[in-house]
């Protein structure tokens, strides 16, 4: 999701109105573009069960500023945002 949002996606607006109506024209990532991806697997010993095994979601929110800091950092201008 977060490659797609940062490299892919783009919602193309004229007055305020949104013309890319529907999905023919709005690129999303596919299997074949997204890279080779390894899970990391971790345990956490707890004494309830409320706050044992859970999913990590929401791990496309860097993604963005990560891309834009490797760009910036290809072009010789530093990390960008951590200024």
């Amino acid at each position: 999701m977060g490659l797609g949002y940062a490299l892919m996606e783009e919602i193309v607006l004229k007055d305020g109105y949104i013309q890319n109506l529907n999905l023919q024209d709005f690129l999303i990532p596919t299997a074949l573009d997204v890279p080779n991806v390894k899970p990391i697997f971790f345990e956490m010993k707890t004494n309830s069960a409320l706050l044992g095994p859970r999913g990590w979601g929401n791990c496309n929110i860097p993604t963005a500023p990560a891309i834009i800091n490797a760009i910036a950092n290809a072009c010789g201008e530093g990390a960008l945002l951590a200024r």
